[in-house]
């Protein structure tokens, strides 16, 4: 079946990535799901994370016997990138690009502080000295 769960990590809390044998690929969060005498173990952590692929239903199971309907899982996984569907991006190259946004946000946001205090200590400093003044002034390096 096109639904059937072929693999499957922990990603942290009680959020998974699946990929399917239809080459759908994502995460899904069971946290508003572990309801009801069957699920409500796994909200234990280290039960949560006991998950495995059952061989013959092809879908999760726990060691408490809990398992999902694998057409439910596909249903609910959140694709995280349609055009890589079938390739799994790491947990750690999602830090890497979440990163280096943040680095390059940070770098922008610097710039323009660093900029706005070279401004503010060159005109303060033009003030005193004449000579200077008009030194500076004469070359624009912003435009």
């Amino acid at each position: 079946m096109p639904c059937d769960v072929v693999e499957a990590r922990h990603v942290g809390g009680f959020i998974t990535w699946l990929r399917f044998r239809d080459g759908t690929t994502g995460e899904i969060d069971l946290t508003a799901e572990l309801h009801g005498p069957m699920f409500e173990p796994l909200r234990d952590p280290l039960l949560f994370r006991a998950f495995q692929i059952h061989p013959e239903f092809q879908t999760l199971v726990w060691p408490n016997g809990a398992d999902f309907a694998p057409e439910f899982l596909h249903d609910k996984v959140r694709v995280i990138n349609p055009a890589k569907a079938g390739r799994y991006v790491s947990g750690l190259t999602l830090f890497r690009v979440r990163v280096s946004t943040v680095v390059a946000s940070a770098d922008v946001v610097w710039r323009k502080c660093c900029h706005r205090l070279w401004s503010s200590a060159s005109s303060s400093m033009n003030r005193g000295c004449p000579r200077t003044s008009s030194r500076l002034g004469s070359r624009s390096t912003h435009g």
